[in-house]
């Protein structure tokens, strides 16, 4: 495993982005080449579906500021036979050097590049209050996308960015599945066919953008499907103690909820 272009913050890409594009109405976001290498982008994804096939930690709702990565379902339950799901992981929960080298590096980069409009008291007060990062994994079932949305509602004189990387590959593990996003100026990109994306590119854009997911299909050739992070997705920083408890209560009830779950089956199997 060779971390050195992970773990160097600076890496080889500041020079390859153009800020204008980030703030160009007609954009909204830059492209980062090669952000991972293709083995890099495996490895992560491969991780991660390592995770959907040992986690005990499914929640019903997607609960905040949770400590400890965990799989979003709406029943409750890792479906047997079911290809799409969300995962969300935890900046504070243990990964692999790799993964948390990978994290460190893009928040590392998008700050760098937030940097440039600091001097603005505004986005400083922003930029501050969305500071509680986390990250977002989806791994899209066959004919299923994302509908229209932003991520941000607030304002902002300068863009707040997040980055989304992807870990498949289009056209060889799935088809169709484009990200479509809708810039200030009233135009619709679709973004991975119009730019070519590739495994492993990074996409850095403005999450106050209006922005969907086009469904995906199956591929002949790969069995893998269409896997893409959100890496760097920013909550607002919890307002109050009060919310990190309620956290922490979710969690002990979800544990009590298993736990209960577990006892009473082991109940009705003594029965028969």
């Amino acid at each position: 495993m060779n971390l050195s272009t992970l773990d160097n913050d600076r890496g080889d890409f500041l020079d390859s982005y153009d800020i204008n594009d980030l703030l160009d109405p007609d954009k909204g976001y830059t492209l980062v080449r090669g952000f991972l290498t293709s083995g890099q982008a495996d490895r992560y994804r491969q991780e991660c579906e390592h995770f959907l096939r040992t986690s005990k930690r499914v929640y019903d709702q997607v609960n905040r500021y949770s400590k400890y990565d965990y799989l979003y379902s709406p029943n409750g339950a890792a479906v047997r036979g079911a290809s799409g799901y969300r995962i969300y992981q935890s900046l504070q929960d243990k990964h692999s050097r790799e993964t948390a080298a990978l994290f460190r590096k893009v928040i590392s980069f998008r700050n760098r590049i937030e940097e440039n409009w600091l001097h603005d008291e505004v986005y400083r007060h922003v930029k501050e209050k969305y500071a509680y990062n986390y990250v977002q994994v989806n791994r899209y079932a066959e004919g299923q996308g994302i509908t229209r949305h932003r991520d941000f509602q607030g304002v902002s004189p300068y863009p707040l960015l997040q980055c989304v990387i992807l870990l498949s590959q289009p056209q060889v593990d799935y088809l169709e599945g484009d990200l479509v996003l809708y810039t200030k100026s009233g135009r619709s990109i679709k973004v991975q066919s119009s730019s070519n994306m590739q495994k492993g590119d990074a996409l850095f854009f403005d999450k106050s953008l209006f922005h969907e997911v086009e469904p995906s299909q199956a591929s002949q050739l790969s069995a893998v499907g269409r896997w893409s992070a959100i890496i760097g997705a920013r909550y607002p920083n919890p307002p109050k103690p009060s919310e990190r408890i309620k956290s922490v209560v979710r969690e002990q009830i979800y544990r009590v909820k298993r736990a209960l779950s577990r006892y009473l089956g082991l109940l009705s199997d003594s029965g028969d």
